[in-house]
């Protein structure tokens, strides 16, 4: 699809749901379908027509209808997206959504609790030194004591 056409119709997909003649969703439903049938190179195109319009997209005349389908717009072009070779994309998918949805919306929270608690890091035990080369300081941080060791080259975060 040329990209003069491809705007025409986001316009008008935009036109039409503020019109009150089309779903919120379509909008969002327009660019699903493009990516569905393009390569990823097309999709990061395609993907941009919705971050040129997030001003508008993030509406709640939009958003209401068309949340469930952005992301899984959003996750069907994260799992296309080689998180290595298109870091690039894969964050711009990824700050789209933080920018068109709000911090409380439910896909987004951890609502049962579920947290990874068999990934344990331990702490190694760090010696200060005494000699005259390093400068020491002690901040407190919301209760927790930070030693923060001041070297030529090397800064080094001990937990106190």
């Amino acid at each position: 699809m040329q990209d003069a056409h491809a705007t025409t119709l986001m316009q008008l997909a935009i036109f039409l749901v503020r019109a009150g003649v089309a779903d919120g969703a379509l909008p969002f439903l327009f660019v699903e379908d493009l990516c569905e049938g393009n390569t990823l190179d097309e999709c990061k195109w395609v993907f941009s027509l919705l971050e040129d319009n997030a001003e508008t997209l993030k509406d709640d005349l939009f958003l209401t209808r068309g949340k469930l389908t952005l992301l899984r717009l959003s996750n069907g072009l994260l799992r296309r997206a080689s998180r290595t070779a298109d870091n690039v994309f894969c964050g711009r998918v990824l700050l789209f959504l933080a920018y068109a949805l709000p911090l409380s919306e439910r896909s987004g929270v951890n609502l049962q609790g579920a947290f990874n608690v068999d990934n344990v890091t331990e702490m190694d035990d760090v010696e200060i030194p005494t000699d005259n080369s390093v400068e020491t300081q002690i901040l407190d941080v919301t209760g927790i004591r930070y030693i923060i060791l001041y070297c030529f080259v090397l800064y080094c975060f001990v937990l106190y």
